[in-house]
């Protein structure tokens, strides 16, 4: 038996799914990309060149679900790192993309995020035991534009042994990514089998896909790149001011995205990673809100329950500026969320402001906080030895369980703190009467000190070395261009 939470009945999702095959079919979506709009018409979409609309029909979209996997391959540079998205436990990990600020983990000043940065960022990663793969998050802001990506991609592949995921902005930068991971793998075919990293790739709301975006998707789905189709509505504002209207545009450019990307490459591994936002409508930010909560429930059930697919949720999520009260009350309750829809993969780990700053003392306290919801959503099985009957015999009433080998055997399946603080008012002041925020930081300080990941061999390291610096040269010149 297991914890689980759901939102939609089965009727409402073949409503929503109805409704989005009218969409598409009669308001269509916006591709500023001539081979995804060439690639639609080829395949019985009516195509209107001078918007750059097509609308897509019924059939495409039955045939891209029918054609899809139903699991996702994630592996990683150590096979143990290696997993599957099978729509049965959550997968969690740090934050999303280029993160503009930090809070130092030194000064505890907000600055902007820098490269030495992210290197101890996924290295930290690394080392927990709760963060399954490893976003890169954070920017470089110390590099020019057109290579920090590139540059997070290959700082990451040296600093951690699992699983990536990252992006591309464009094609070309989607080619140099792959053509890095197949030099440490060894071959195309074994990155297709493994594949060592997955990519984010956006959907502009309302309904469009922006050119760098969806060619960079079908060069990875070409390699066996799992793709993470994404897309933020924001009821008012990108969206219908419903919490329906939003979830249906949300399905509609995911549904999108995936016709595009199967006619393009049959069969390339797709997740639904749409992410509808709450809004704080007098600034017009994105917030996490109870709509945000109740989102990722929606989109749980028409990835798993509608289609049978994989999906990202959100998890850890805090529009906190702190570490305080605040920041706690908002990731225990999005983690718990996504642990209970089983989001096959939940990114937010070490966020602060909405995604706008990140804090490397964060991502231990939401390490700690995962394993508690994680414990919450396990399978537990009601057996002879879970539910202990010969033990509650022999010890009999007024008796206790301590000494019992029973007790000893299933003492240790129990969930223990790691930073917590779980002793008596005595204890915690002989210990210092350290908050949590300084039990992560010395913990943050520990990681760094004492862990290195197992580095990629040096012959492989330096041609993957000499392929970044043509990613840069060709980046940098086409930027200028």
């Amino acid at each position: 038996m297991k914890a689980r939470l759901t939102w939609f009945s089965d009727d409402e999702m073949a409503r929503i799914h109805e409704a989005s095959l009218k969409v598409l079919a009669s308001v269509g979506i916006r591709a500023d990309s001539k081979k995804a709009l060439d690639i639609l018409k080829a395949n019985g979409a009516k195509v209107n060149y001078d918007t750059n609309i097509a609308f897509i029909p019924r059939n495409l979209v039955e045939e891209a679900l029918e054609v899809m996997p139903k699991t996702v391959v994630y592996g990683a540079r150590n096979p143990k790192y290696d997993y599957i998205l099978d729509k049965k436990k959550a997968h969690f990990t740090a934050d999303g993309f280029a993160i503009p600020y930090i809070v130092d983990w030194e000064t505890g000043e907000r600055r902007e995020s820098r490269s030495e940065d992210l290197v101890r960022m996924v290295r930290i990663a690394d080392y927990l035991d709760n963060y399954d793969e490893v976003w890169v998050a954070l920017a470089s802001g110390d590099l020019p534009t057109p290579i920090q990506g590139i540059t997070s991609f290959v700082t990451a592949l040296r600093n951690t042994e699992k699983h990536i995921s990252h992006e591309a902005l464009d094609a070309d930068e989607a080619k140099f990514m792959i053509e890095i991971a197949t030099t440490i793998v060894g071959g195309r075919k074994e990155l297709k089998k493994r594949p060592l990293f997955s990519v984010e790739q956006s959907v502009v709301s309302p309904l469009k896909l922006d050119e760098g975006a969806v060619e960079a998707a079908m060069e990875f789905g070409a390699a066996g790149i799992p793709v993470l189709c994404c897309g933020m509505p924001i009821p008012g504002t990108t969206a219908p001011a419903t919490i329906i209207g939003t979830m249906l545009i949300a399905n509609t450019e995911w549904l999108a995205q995936l016709v595009v990307l199967q006619l393009a490459n049959p069969g390339a591994p797709v997740i639904y990673a749409q992410i509808p936002c709450g809004a704080n409508y007098s600034t017009g930010a994105v917030i996490e809100s109870p709509e945000s909560l109740l989102f990722r429930v929606g989109v749980a059930d028409m990835a798993h329950r509608c289609y049978d697919v994989p999906c990202m949720g959100y998890g850890a999520n805090t529009s906190a500026k702190l570490l305080d009260i605040q920041a706690g009350n908002e990731k225990g309750q999005s983690l718990l969320v996504g642990a209970l829809v089983a989001s096959d993969v939940l990114p937010g780990g070490g966020e602060l402001d909405d995604a706008l700053c990140y804090s490397l003392e964060a991502m231990v306290i939401d390490n700690e906080i995962a394993g508690e919801v994680f414990r919450f959503v396990e399978n537990f099985e009601v057996n002879d030895d879970t539910l202990a009957l010969d033990v509650i015999r022999e010890v009999g009433p007024g008796g206790h369980f301590l000494e019992q080998q029973h007790t000893l055997e299933n003492y240790k399946n129990m969930w223990r703190a790691t930073i917590s603080d779980k002793e008596t008012f005595a204890s915690w002041k002989e210990s210092g009467a350290k908050p949590l925020d300084n039990v992560a930081a010395e913990k943050v300080r520990e990681i760094l000190a004492t862990h290195t990941p197992q580095p990629i061999p040096e012959d492989i390291d330096k041609e993957v070395s000499r392929i970044y610096e043509k990613a840069k040269s060709e980046l940098l010149r086409k930027a200028e261009a």
